[in-house]
């Protein structure tokens, strides 16, 4: 029996003695007199009680309980631990600058976000089993081992930093005996936002794939209603279907060695894209450069240092011939604004627009631009449109901000700005499943490879030993409890 077996095994029967029943208002399938499917009244979790502070170990606890029929409970085995859950609060280990206008700013890119109310639990990915489901979840059943990606970060009762959570039975992947608890818990939120950026915002067809879905279509077949309001422009007009991707096509990735684009190039490569990976190589080069530990699961095409943006901007084009249409950065808006200039759509400055798109002060920074509408062209205009930018506009995806443009810059006719619409995974129910169904089909056929794991804590009170890892070294962090 491996570690981590033996750790998910002593779990189990530690609660097995300690269980104390509930009822809970939604009827199950759990069979009463299985006591390995007893849910607790108290749990021990942790909170955060404010900016910059550490999440504090808190006993006692009440349980989450379901608030429908499609909820489930989750006994967590395994937390996956992600850069949000030390940038969201801004780690006390970090060097910090006054606050100004009410917001704690790092020096170091850590911020105070993503935080809807104090005290917070936080934690957005994990590993468990399945002890209580409602009638309706046919697709699962009890005692499933599944990997929850936490997307609703609004819902406490989601939240990775506990031992029993609640989760929507169409975000819940169910795993193969093939994969340890460890390797998943690093693959869910990555994919998820991975898919959504290629799939939604480049039109990437993953049809072809373990069929795979065509998500720009499946998201515009449904009525407007059904998409939450902040991500319908950019579900129904971010791109074109003449704009979209296409097999061959090339994508440069800013942030290559992070989870999610690890998984981007996987899907990417998967789909006929050739990938483009710019890194810090003295950092990071080892986890995306070629080489026989990868066993080409998820080496990029082409690798670039990232030390000097000038030259990254250079070679980019050069390999593509300046005709570069679809980017994605996981950095934050300066790799982005460099990133930018990589594109085809993006015109060099002459003496009268010498700037480069102005960068969002991060103390005065607004929310992150909409998608720009799909441009209606007459025939006049196209005839004239053609001699001035790309007949077919370019894409610049951003996880963590994008550049600001002026609303009359030229750029916004011919480069679109995404955000990646990740609320749809949690919020529409045939979207997500659509989504854990296929994941499901990828790791059993072993299609994808998990990001680096760079260490293994275990118990609740380890994820801050976890975050400061991270923090420190990149790669991903996972904890046991």
């Amino acid at each position: 029996m491996g570690s981590w077996q033996f750790w998910e095994r002593l779990s189990s029967l530690l609660y097995k003695r300690q269980a104390k029943l509930i009822t809970n208002p939604i009827p199950t399938v759990a069979d009463d007199k299985d006591i390995r499917y007893q849910v607790p009244t108290t749990q021990n979790i942790l909170l955060l009680h404010g900016p910059r502070e550490e999440y504090r170990l808190t006993l006692d606890h009440p349980v989450p309980i379901v608030a429908a029929d499609h909820e489930i409970i989750v006994r967590i085995t395994g937390i996956g631990l992600n850069p949000i859950d030390w940038k969201a609060p801004g780690p006390p280990y970090l060097t910090t600058i006054p606050i100004v206008k009410g917001l704690m700013i790092d020096q170091n890119s850590a911020f105070n976000f993503a935080i809807p109310e104090l005290p917070y639990i936080s934690g957005r990915e994990f590993v468990g089993e399945i002890v209580q489901k409602g009638a309706s979840s046919t697709r699962l059943k009890l005692g499933d081992r599944v990997l929850i990606p936490s997307t609703d970060y609004r819902d406490k009762r989601k939240a990775a930093f506990q031992q029993y959570a609640v989760a929507s039975d169409f975000n819940a992947i169910r795993l193969p005996r093939t994969l340890s608890s460890e390797e998943a818990s690093t693959i869910g939120v990555a994919f998820v936002a991975a898919v959504l950026a290629l799939g939604v915002c480049s039109g990437l067809d993953f049809s072809s794939v373990l069929n795979g879905p065509n998500l720009l279509r499946e998201v515009r077949k449904l009525d407007e209603s059904v998409l939450p309001q902040d991500v319908r422009r950019e579900c129904r007009e971010g791109i074109s279907e003449a704009e979209r991707v296409q097999s061959g096509d090339w994508i440069a990735l800013w942030g290559g060695s992070s989870a999610t684009a690890v998984i981007v190039t996987q899907l990417a490569q998967m789909a006929g894209l050739k990938v483009i990976s710019i890194v810090d190589q003295a950092k990071h080069g080892h986890r995306v450069s070629p080489s026989p530990s990868l066993a080409n699961a998820c080496a990029p095409d082409v690798v670039v240092d990232s030390h000097n943006p000038e030259r990254v901007i250079q070679i980019v084009r050069d390999i593509t011939h300046g005709q570069l249409r679809f980017a994605i950065d996981t950095r934050g808006k300066e790799s982005a604004t460099y990133l930018l200039q990589t594109l085809s759509g993006y015109s060099k400055p002459t003496p009268n627009n010498n700037e480069l798109p102005t960068i969002d002060d991060p103390t005065t920074s607004s929310p992150t631009p909409q998608p720009t509408p799909t441009p209606s062209l007459t025939t006049e205009s196209t005839s004239t449109a053609s001699t001035l930018i790309p007949p077919l506009r370019s894409h610049l995806i951003g996880f963590s901000g994008l550049p600001k443009l002026d609303v009359d810059d030229p750029l916004n006719q011919s480069v679109c700005l995404h955000s990646v619409p990740i609320k749809v995974f949690h919020e529409v129910s045939t979207i997500g499943e659509k989504l854990v169904v296929w994941l499901e089909r990828l790791l059993a056929e072993g299609k994808l490879r998990s990001p680096e794991i760079v260490g293994v804590e275990d118990g609740l009170e380890g994820v801050n030993r976890g975050l400061l890892k991270m923090r420190q070294q990149g790669g991903r962090v996972v904890v046991r409890i």
